[in-house]
């Protein structure tokens, strides 16, 4: 849906972000396989290496798509895979219509608190509400993952209260907490 697309690599003073691609299978999978991690996504930790593979699979065919893009996030000097974020689900919708998405991310355990999603976070809505022209993004909070709900509020994030959806890849229905940001 997007009229260009997004960068293959975004830079921020600690973080290099590059999109995701078949080289990360195995970095992603450790990453992903820590519980600590999984314990807030919608999808069960990947057990094995296929299942990682998959998920990178289904991150590739939305970028060609043109409808997400899910960027590695690194540390700026080590290289180290530290986590993920992105859009998903970038679609036209609403009355008047207007381009929105679901904005998702997830980070090493190692490097809570440290302000790296929110740099990350700063970094890929610059890229979403401006290259990308995004009218409307979208984040659904696991309750009680606070970190997450005080990162969206000091972006600029309204919290819309909880909704229930059905997760499908945990097969059953879950409730989230939506927040939402309309672009300035």
């Amino acid at each position: 849906m997007w009229s260009s697309p997004p960068p293959e690599v975004l830079e921020t003073a600690r973080l290099r972000l590059h999109r995701v691609s078949a080289r990360d299978i195995d970095a992603l999978h450790a990453h992903l396989a820590n519980p600590q991690v999984s314990r807030y996504l919608d999808f069960q930790r990947p057990m094995a290496r296929v299942h990682t593979a998959r998920i990178v699979q289904w991150l590739q065919a939305q970028y060609a798509a043109a409808t997400g893009v899910r960027w590695v996030l690194c540390d700026g000097s080590a290289g180290v895979v530290l986590g993920t974020i992105g859009f998903h689900h970038i679609a036209e919708a609403g009355e008047p219509p207007r381009l929105q998405a679901e904005i998702g991310y997830d980070l090493t355990p190692s490097r809570w608190g440290q302000g790296l999603m929110a740099e990350a976070l700063a970094a890929s809505l610059k890229v979403g509400e401006g290259q990308l022209g995004l009218q409307r993004v979208e984040a659904l909070v696991a309750p009680g993952n606070t970190r997450s709900q005080r990162v969206l509020e000091r972006a600029g994030f309204a919290c819309l209260g909880p909704v229930t959806r059905f997760a499908e890849g945990l097969g059953r229905h879950w409730e989230q907490v939506r927040y939402v940001r309309d672009a300035v």
